[in-house]
Parts: C-alpha cells; structure tokens; sequence
C-alpha cells in the first residue's frame, strides 16, 4: 500500500480482510450512525466455523466454483457467449459493473492509496496463459477513466448517494491514510487467534507429504 505521504507499505492480512471484521464493522457503524446501533449481536462461533469451511471448501478441496467447461475458456470467448447468448454489454474492466465499485476501484483506491487493482486481475490473466506480461505492462499504461468527465460525473452520483458534497469529498482523499489497527477490530481477539491456528494446521495435514 502506498500512503499520501508517498511511502509505501505493504498491508498485512487483516488489513486485506478487513470487509470480514465484525468488530471493526460494527464499531465503524456505531461511529457513524445516529442514535449508535446497540447490542448488535454476531454469532463469533458459527462465523468461526463458516470461515473454517469456505477455507476448506474453495482453498484446498477440489469443488469447482464455476462448470468445468469453463476452466478451459478464455475470457475473451467467455465474453463473446454472454453477449451472443444473453445480450450482455461489457462494461470494460471487473468490478466495472456498477458506479460505486468502479469510482472505488478506478479513482479513489490508486489515487488515495496508490492501489492498481489492474495489476492483480492482470496478473491472473497471465498466470492463465491468456496475457502476457509485455501486453499486461503496455494495458497499464491506459487511463482508468478514458476521460475527466467520467469520473467527475461518477464522484457527484456517489457525492449525491452518500449525501455529502463534492468538496466533502476531496477533503476525505487528502485526509492521512488509517489502518484497520487504529481502530477495535479482532486481530488479537482469542477466536481470531483459534482461526488462524486451525488453518495452519489444516495446511500442514493437507500438504504434508
């Protein structure tokens, strides 16, 4: 992760999980609502176990998550199916499919973070044999928004959602880059610590030889 500050860092496995912590949830819910939303109740035991399973299930097993058929497409053909077949209209890069995730995506998250998540979906392309590096670098020199309007028109549509204005905004990116660690999240907390054993231990009898 790279901060306004220009200095980068890379974040750590909680921060990139952070959309799990329902202790950083709801504590940023309460800060934010208006009366706080009290005695919210989380189920810590079934989400332990439900995290344990998704783990076992898409981590290490060999359950498809898509038809086999699709293993073996292309994207680019996959592509070419949904438009034939069900009239889809490709909205150019993934995560493009509505504004919020594409303003956060494509604007906020490299502009504030210094965050390309190109470079990610790129990456899996190539490891699939459907890119190569050399195409990958020269894609990444494209502009996000192929145009100013675009994303400014993109930045009031969620000004307008989120009911702030557009100077509010701006004010928000130029603020100092936060952790999920400056604030209560479950990172130290004894369930954490029992997930995090548990699935070190599933590894080592999984790929022990």
């Amino acid at each position: 992760m790279k901060t306004n500050s220009g200095k980068k860092t890379r974040p750590s496995q909680k921060e990139l999980q952070s959309f799990f912590d329902d202790d950083y949830i709801i504590y940023l819910v309460n800060a934010l609502r208006n009366p706080p939303r009290k005695n919210a109740l989380i189920n810590h035991r079934a989400e332990l176990f439900e995290g344990l399973k998704s783990f076992i299930y898409y981590g290490v097993s060999d359950n498809p998550m898509l038809p086999e058929w699709a293993y073996d497409q292309a994207a680019n053909d996959l592509f070419n199916l949904l438009i034939k077949e069900l009239d889809w209209q490709n909205y150019g890069r993934k995560h493009g499919e509505s504004v919020y995730t594409r303003i956060f995506q494509e604007y906020i998250l490299p502009k504030k973070f210094g965050y390309d998540k190109r470079k990610a979906h790129y990456s899996s392309l190539i490891a699939a044999g459907q890119l190569s590096k050399d195409e990958a670098i020269e894609m990444l020199k494209e502009p996000l928004y192929m145009s100013d309007i675009d994303w400014q028109n993109d930045i009031s549509f969620l000004c307008h959602k989120f009911s702030i204005s557009n100077t509010d905004f701006e004010k928000i990116m130029t603020l100092p880059v936060k952790s999920i660690h400056g604030y209560p999240n479950e990172n130290e907390t004894f369930r954490y610590k029992i997930y995090l054993y548990a699935t070190k231990l599933l590894k080592s009898i999984i790929y022990a030889e």
